[in-house]
Formats: structure tokens, sequence, C-alpha cells
């Protein structure tokens, strides 16, 4: 398996330093990795095997495999990356009640997973709800094309609401990548994965039916 960071990261990283935030840009990295970890685990033990991964700043951009053929089963696999985020949190966030001293070093990572986790989470493409909303979608390249304008929506309110902060607040690096990262997702995203979960869903219907 292949793994590849996209441009998006290093240039995020480096506006993080400039800002002398590069603490987020660490934690935001051991993040995503063992966003994609929990992911890659899941599909392994269903025999999905993935041929490369593309790390971005909020998630990452998966290719190869059969993960789509898996049907429902499916849902073990998109979940897992996300769940692990909000465990991770859950875990840390846990430590601040017992041992307060620790928050000043896991702060950072802590909401990071939060964050992750709950984006991951959002119907849009590439992110992991979109997956889940393609599983259950009887009409798969309609459902796809919805997500994808409800990705550009989403991705221009986002952009929105960062320049508006910048200007009248303060700056915030997080609106800007989230906001690019779902336009990437909306405007490059294909229906190539759209038809793989109706072929996938074929292919499960006629082993029922065999």
């Amino acid at each position: 398996m292949k793994l590849k960071i996209h441009p998006l990261f290093f240039v995020t990283g480096f506006i993080y330093l400039l800002l002398g935030q590069f603490s987020l840009v660490i934690a935001c990295f051991i993040a995503v990795i063992l966003h994609e970890l929990a992911h890659t685990a899941a599909a392994r033990r269903r025999g999905v095997v993935f041929d490369e991964i593309t790390l971005m700043p909020y998630g990452a951009v998966v290719k190869g495999g059969n993960f789509a053929h898996l049907g429902r089963r499916g849902l073990a696999v998109a979940f897992a990356g996300p769940c692990f985020n909000l465990a991770a949190f859950i875990i840390l966030s846990s430590l601040w009640w017992f041992f307060p001293a620790t928050y000043a070093f896991t702060a950072d990572i802590a909401f990071i997973n939060l964050s992750l986790g709950l984006f991951n989470l959002l119907p849009i493409p590439p992110l992991d709800g979109s997956k889940i909303v393609l599983i259950f979608a009887k009409r798969k390249l309609r459902a796809m094309k919805v997500m994808r304008i409800l990705g550009l929506i989403s991705g221009v309110l986002l952009l929105t609401a960062g320049i508006f902060l910048a200007v009248n607040l303060s700056f915030n690096v997080s609106f800007f990548v989230m906001s690019v990262f779902l336009l990437y997702g909306s405007l490059y995203g294909t229906e190539d994965e759209a038809l793989s979960y109706a072929l996938g869903t074929a292919m499960q219907r006629a082993r029922l039916d065999i």
C-alpha cells in the first residue's frame, strides 16, 4: 500500500507554522494517521486491501481495493475512522478529570480528534459520511450528485465564514482548510465511486438469489 501526502497538507502546515501553531500540524497528522489506520485495519479484516492512501488535512482519499463490494459489511469500515477519533477524544478528555495537568499536553490532539471524527461523518464526498449514504442509497448516482452539491454549498459557506472571521475577528485556518477540502472533494469527485457501490449492491443481490 502506497502512502502519499497531498500538497494541501504541506500548505496547511506551513500556514500553521507561520502562525506559531505548528503543534496543531503534528496533532492533525497523528489524528489523520490513526483515522486511516482504523479504516485500513477494519478493511483488512473483511478482505479488502487499499492500494493507495493520500493524506489530507481533514481526512484522506483512498484508492484501490473492493470496499464498495462489501455492501452493508462496509459500514464497519466506514465508521472505523470516525469512531476511533471520537474514542480518542473521550479517553484524552477523561484524563483531564483525573490528571488536570495533562490538559496542556493533550488538548490539541483531543480536539483535533473530535473535529476530525465529527467532520468525517458529514454526507459529503470524499468524507466517510458519503460512503455510509451510498451503502444505503437505492439510487446511488443521484445520491452522489446531491452530496456533491451539498459539498459545494458547505464549502462556500465555510469559506465565507473564514473570510468574515479573518476580516472582523481573527484568522482561522481550519475554516479555510475544511472549505478547500470540501470543495476539492465535490468538484473533482467522480461518479466512479457511486457506480462501484451500485455494482457491489448488484453483486450482493446476485449472491443472495443464488
